[in-house]
Order: C-alpha cells, then structure tokens, then sequence
C-alpha cells in the first residue's frame, strides 16, 4: 500500500512542520512519498536546489529508513513530490521482528519532526550522516584541535580546521565525555561515559560508565 508524507519546509528558518498530526504512518517496503510544500518566512518559494530528504530514527542517524534524492514540482506551485521505498531491512532491525502486525507500523506524530540545526546558518538539511567523534582515534598522543562550541562556531571545526557541520549529524565524544576520577587507596581510577550531543546542543545520550584508567600512582 502506498503511503505519504506531507510537509511544510521553511528554507530560511530549516522548520520542518507536518501538515497532519495523525494518521502519518510507514511499514517496511511500502512506498512513501514526500510532499514537501516550500516556502521562505512563510512565503511561496522554490525548492533548494540540490535538496535531500532522509528520514531516521530518533538518536539512531546511522540509519536511513528512507532517502528522497529527487523532487517534482506539482504543476506551477510551492509543491515538490518524491517517492522511494521504506528500507526493510532497517525496519526489521529497529523492531526486531518481521512479523507483519501492527507494531510494524511507525506512527510519526506532529510534536515528533523537528530539523536539526547547526546555529543560524543556511546549510541544507538531510545531507548530514552520521556522528562526529570527538577523541578518534584514542591512540594519539597529541593535542586534538577539533571542536564543538556553537556560541563561537555555528559548525564546529574538525582536526583540520574544516567545518563539521553538515557533513554531521551530531558530536559524539570517544574515550572522553563525563569523568569521575576516584584515589582507591594507591590507585588512581578514571571512569568515563561517552556522550552524543545534537546539532542544537542538545545531550541526547549519556552512556554507562567505562573504567577508562586504573593504574597504581605514587
């Protein structure tokens, strides 16, 4: 059965509004189309050129459930279309089952989309992919120069001064995040939980704590 999705995009603020609250539902292999209405400030515009819509899992960004590469224009207005197939396989390992039931089905409610944003630039949305590691590769020995700080950089800077954003979808830290350092008797311990922050600054995920460093000092 064929399903849609319709969407109002503001390309000069990056929202992303359902235009249904209820009744946005996707199951494995169907085809869903998106229908993105465009509009700037609230105004009639014309889709970006080059603009990709990516639909993922909450806090899973590794994960395409569906990609949109190439839109229509709905005769002479605001209005794009694109159709493509729901990925079953990502369906199957997000639920666990391939059991065509009712819990196949994802429900997309109103309050559920939002976009994720690197500050107040105008990079196009659904080309990030994945997370940025912050302390990758753990091995090195040398100063990491990357960063994340949205009040100085909107994209954040990697090792080699590039930007981080959009290539991005979030900041997530390796062998480093939350410490809590510990003097058990003449040992010294270091317990670390990694993290993953969103392109908005938001902590979406504190891992448990990993004995990091346990070593006897003097």
């Amino acid at each position: 059965m064929p399903r849609d999705l319709d969407l109002t995009f503001d390309i000069s603020t990056g929202a992303l509004t359902l235009d249904r609250v209820v009744g946005n539902y996707v199951k494995r292999s169907e085809t869903l189309t998106l229908s993105v209405t465009i509009v700037s400030n609230g105004a009639s515009a014309t889709i970006p050129e080059g603009l990709v819509g990516t639909l993922k899992p909450v806090n899973t960004y590794g994960t395409v459930l569906a990609q949109w590469t190439t839109f229509s224009q709905v005769g002479v207005t605001n209005v794009y279309t694109a159709s493509t197939t729901i990925n079953a396989a990502a369906v199957t390992t997000l639920l666990g089952t391939t059991t065509e039931q009712a819990n196949c089905v994802f429900d997309f409610a109103g309050a559920g989309v939002s976009q994720s944003r690197w500050g107040p630039i105008g990079d196009l949305p659904g080309t990030a992919s994945g997370n940025y590691y912050l302390g990758y590769p753990a091995t090195s020995t040398a100063i990491y120069t990357d960063y994340y700080d949205l009040l100085y950089s909107s994209k954040g800077h990697d090792t080699a001064g590039g930007d981080i954003a959009p290539t991005y979808d979030s900041v997530q830290t390796y062998n480093t995040g939350l410490t809590r350092v510990l003097k058990d008797g003449n040992k010294l311990k270091i317990f670390i939980r990694n993290m993953t922050i969103n392109s908005v600054g938001q902590i979406t995920y504190i891992g448990p704590e990993v004995l990091q460093f346990d070593e006897t000092v003097i």
